[in-house]
């Protein structure tokens, strides 16, 4: 292999480390955030994320060569997020996949400035 494409095949690889590391933080800050709000859209709202988070994550890892020590700490990660999006959702009572469904109606049978279905 010529050794330009080698060099950009490892860079590739490091973006892609890089970005699995860069998920994983932001999937615990969603959490973080649905742990302390008080707004429970934004609870939702990020457990969905962290959720969407811990997919991609799963998605991806197989697709960069990590080191021994790389895999570790982001398997580490994985683990932790999930442990913790468990918990949180648990307490939460949340459905990371919310299927639609239709919003009580008012007296008129309508409700004002939405859609028939809705999503959460």
């Amino acid at each position: 292999m010529d050794p330009n494409t080698i060099r950009v095949l490892q860079e590739s690889n490091r973006a892609g480390v890089r970005f699995l590391r860069i998920e994983l933080e932001m999937g615990h800050t969603f959490l973080d955030i649905a742990d302390v709000t008080e707004n429970e859209s934004t609870r939702i709202r990020d457990l969905q994320n962290a959720s969407r988070v811990y997919e991609s994550v799963q998605r991806l890892v197989g697709r960069v060569d990590l080191s021994p020590e790389e895999e570790g700490l982001i398997q580490q990660k994985i683990a932790e997020l999930k442990h913790r999006l468990d918990t949180t959702s648990r307490n939460a009572a949340f459905d990371p996949k919310p299927a639609f469904r239709r919003k009580p109606e008012t007296n008129l049978g309508i409700v004002p400035g939405d859609n028939e279905l809705t999503r959460g």
